[in-house]
């Protein structure tokens, strides 16, 4: 059956703006263009537009209504901005060759090549447009259509400045954007560094000698407003993204960097934090706590970026630890605002202090900050050896500025030579052990599943089971096809409560039992608290260790569970204690849970708090409507888990209501 070409699938609109730069083009003259068009920066805001149209011009072109698809058509490339609109160029030509209207909508079909539209057999094969054929314009169409698709828009470095705007932004996903430019010649032949001390002596000794890379193919991104400027002075080779009056109006500029990716080695700072409501929260917090925003970060770091961010309040004695996941995505700082600066130095040296050749194989690779986040790690002050690295002390969710040591940092740096390149190690969940919500633990939605990404795999323990039985795959990439070797560490946990285990002789593959943690201290004899276990799998090519793949699970600090000896879950009281609100819901109950003779689970009974209520549930969940003298379940409904407001501004809580 041939393919229906009257109409673009949603894939299909997809690569298309995908494909598509921001390109001036030639326009129909019988219409009237909008005043301004809306920037490519709206889009975002604009998506739920193009939707409605493009589900209204379906309709019209299933029923050969070509009049109202060329108006839906017209309103969707002035109402969107020049760059999206392709697709309705597309379908404006089907239309008004449909209606007779030969010329127009061969304008229309050179409009949609110029701006990034490459499928010549859908505009051939289309029963409408292969009306045209026999118009002398119709060949050079074609070989319009059969160009190569479209480069990146690229914008030069001007004076040190990488300037986003609108003439080189590109549609790198529904709501992101990619920058590309080109370095400047000019940043090659500034110093190095004008710092004097001893690290700034070594920068310079080295780039005089050619062995210092240097930091003219680097990007410096300060993504809060230059609240916490990096000292980029320091640097004079780096080159500074800088935003222009549309894009910070579309807010670009400032916060998580998730909207905006580079074409060249990027690093970054934002000391900003979210305030003032119960979702306060850093900013790896933020995407700790949402699987999309850790795909595109994961995503973003093995494309050679890397961003910094202060803890905020989200590591500090008071509340403990509360981050839900430990990653080498990010770098995060102890401390607010202005902690991250002495981190920007010190990714800044690093980077610089890499030999050309090993910089240019990382580049390729997507492993420049791989090498940092290991280089980080490994000097400093207290590590001493390879036991100190394979140790949680390393390895924090969190990093203390009193520990960098950036003498060791560019030191180690330089060592690395292009044929012992540290290794990349990976992680893949092959066997899960996830409860059921509503029966195993209670909640809105499944939520122990935080994200799964190929350096950090994150998980909340909210079923009441008393262990944890997974199975877990690791792998590594190194740069020189060196065998590698896998090494398993707890980073942080209780010893007796964590059992990793090769499944046979290959120590890549593990079963991993985590048995239920209450609150414990993040090292031995440590005031903060936490109640999270990372597991870190690092592997060895001979020469160096990879930085950590981290598996991390969370065990919510607002339950306090009593296990009979035997393993089963006696009973759970729910308290006020803090748990992350965006994937735990608090609730006010106590349940007790109930078996028979045979040790099976029979239910279990909620007392509501403040109520001195009681319900009982069946062992799949059901509430209990009528029972018998004994109290066994005679009847039950299905129930299910919403949330309303306890108090304005403050978290919501978990009730039940019949399904």
């Amino acid at each position: 059956m041939k393919p229906d070409r009257r109409f673009m699938s949603v894939a299909a609109v997809t690569a298309v703006l995908l494909a598509i730069t921001f390109q001036v083009s030639r326009v129909d003259e019988s219409d009237i263009p909008p005043p301004s068009r809306p920037s490519i920066f709206q889009w975002p805001q604009l998506r739920t537009t193009a939707a409605e149209l493009a589900a209204s011009l379906r309709t019209a072109l299933e029923k050969s209504d070509f009049e109202t698809a060329e108006q839906l058509c017209t309103q969707a490339v002035n109402k969107l901005p020049q760059s999206v609109a392709a697709l309705f160029y597309f379908h404006r030509a089907q239309s008004r060759a449909a209606l007779g209207k030969r010329e127009a909508a061969l304008r229309d079909l050179n409009t949609a090549a110029d701006l990034g539209l490459r499928d010549p057999l859908a505009v051939s094969g289309d029963p409408q447009l292969g009306k045209l054929k026999s118009e002398s314009a119709w060949p050079a169409l074609i070989r319009h259509l059969r160009q190569p698709p479209l480069p990146n828009p690229t914008s030069p470095i001007r004076n040190g400045i990488a300037m986003v705007d609108e003439e080189n932004a590109k549609l790198a996903g529904s709501d992101h954007f990619l920058f590309s430019f080109t370095p400047s010649e000019k940043q090659k032949t500034q110093p190095i560094t004008s710092r004097t001390d001893v690290v700034g002596q070594l920068l310079t000794e080295w780039a005089e000698d050619g062995t210092a890379v240097g930091l003219s193919q680097v990007l410096y991104d300060n993504h809060d407003r230059k609240h916490s400027d990096m000292a980029w002075q320091e640097f004079p080779q780096l080159s500074r993204v800088k935003y222009s009056p549309s894009a910070k109006k579309a807010g670009l500029d400032n916060g998580f960097q998730t909207q905006c990716a580079f074409n060249m080695v990027t690093f970054g700072n934002s000391s900003t934090a979210l305030t003032g409501s119960f979702m306060w929260r850093s900013q790896p917090r933020l995407a700790y706590t949402n699987s999309s925003l850790m795909t595109l970060v994961a995503e973003r770091f093995s494309r050679n970026q890397l961003y910094l961010y202060p803890e905020h309040r989200d590591y500090d004695p008071d509340k403990g630890d509360v981050y839900a996941a430990n990653t080498p995505y990010m770098i995060i700082s102890q401390g607010s605002s202005y902690s991250d600066k002495p981190f920007m130095t010190a990714v800044a040296a690093t980077v610089a202090a890499l030999r050309p050749d090993v910089f240019e194989m990382l580049q390729t690779k997507g492993g420049v900050f791989h090498c940092v986040q290991m280089i980080l790690r490994r000097s400093q002050r207290f590590v001493k050896s390879d036991e100190d690295y394979l140790s949680g002390r390393a390895h924090p969710v969190v990093f203390d500025g009193k520990q960098l040591n950036i003498e060791r940092m560019v030191r180690l740096a330089h060592e690395i030579q292009p044929d012992d390149i540290p290794p990349f190690g990976r992680l893949t969940m092959v066997r899960d052990d996830l409860g059921i919500v509503g029966r195993d633990y209670f909640d809105i939605a499944d939520r122990e599943v935080l994200f799964d990404t190929p350096l950090a795999v994150a998980r909340s323990f909210r079923s009441m089971v008393p262990t944890k039985k997974i199975r877990v795959k690791a792998s590594g990439l190194d740069l020189n096809k060196r065998d590698l070797t896998y090494h398993w560490v707890l980073l942080q946990g209780e010893a007796d409560k964590v059992r990793i285990r090769p499944v046979s002789s290959d120590p890549a593959l593990v079963d991993i039992e985590i048995d239920y943690h209450e609150r414990f201290a993040v090292q031995p004899g440590s005031p903060m608290k936490t109640n999270r276990v990372d597991i870190g799998l690092f592997v060895h090519n001979g020469t160096f260790y990879s930085p950590p793949a981290i598996l991390s699970y969370y065990f919510p600090n607002n339950e306090q569970r009593t296990y009979t000896p035997d393993g089963r879950i006696k009973k759970v009281v729910y308290n006020s204690n803090y748990a992350d609100p965006a994937f735990v819901t608090g609730r006010q109950w106590v349940d007790e849970y109930d078996y028979n003779d045979q040790g099976r689970l029979v239910g279990w009974i909620r007392t509501l708090k403040g109520e001195f209520k009681k319900q009982r549930f069946t062992s799949a969940g059901q509430l209990v409507t009528r029972q018998d003298e004994r109290g066994r379940s005679l009847a039950s409904v299905a129930v299910r888990y919403v949330t309303t407001p306890a108090e304005p501004q403050k978290a919501p809580v978990l009730k039940t209501e019949p399904r």
